[in-house]
């Protein structure tokens, strides 16, 4: 079998995503998370490597628009299936090392999840400052133990 990339990979497990991330983020995670950024209604944030809206979910339910980008179009498939028409969210397939977003156009980044299977991590968070406007915030959250990194891959 050969080496599969990130985008095949999470093509082929889009539809389990929500159980095995479970496993690694809870929910308090993210709210942590939400609770540092110091989020603001009414304001736009893009959740980088979206998956299925684990990160996405929560900021709506607080009242921010959502930008979110996935390099799977079977995981963003599997985030408008559970959110149907919200209207606070835009989808968008791309590689996050490449966001298709002007300069300066969001208050908010996160990347949950997101780092660690980027070629170039620098490369990723270079490009997520690149769009946040005066004064945003960049929020990351990641494994930080190799025994559930090799776990995710299995």
């Amino acid at each position: 079998m050969g080496i599969m990339g990130s985008a095949e990979y999470f093509d082929a497990i889009a539809s389990r995503w929500d159980s095995l991330r479970a496993s690694f983020f809870p929910e308090k995670v993210r709210e942590k998370a939400f609770s540092l950024a110091q989020l603001e209604p009414g304001r736009t944030a893009l959740d980088i490597g979206a998956g299925t809206g684990f990160v996405t979910e929560g900021l709506v339910r607080l009242g921010l628009k959502v930008i979110a980008i996935d390099q799977s179009w079977s995981m963003i498939e599997q985030m408008k299936s559970k959110f149907g028409n919200e209207s606070g969210i835009e989808y968008r397939q791309a590689d996050g090392e490449f966001l298709p977003l002007d300069g300066g156009s969001v208050d908010y980044a996160f990347a949950n999840m997101y780092l660690h299977h980027t070629e170039s991590p620098a490369r990723a968070i270079v490009e997520a400052v690149r769009v946040l406007r005066d004064g945003g915030k960049l929020i990351v959250t990641d494994l930080d133990d190799d025994d559930a990194r090799r776990h995710l891959s299995e």
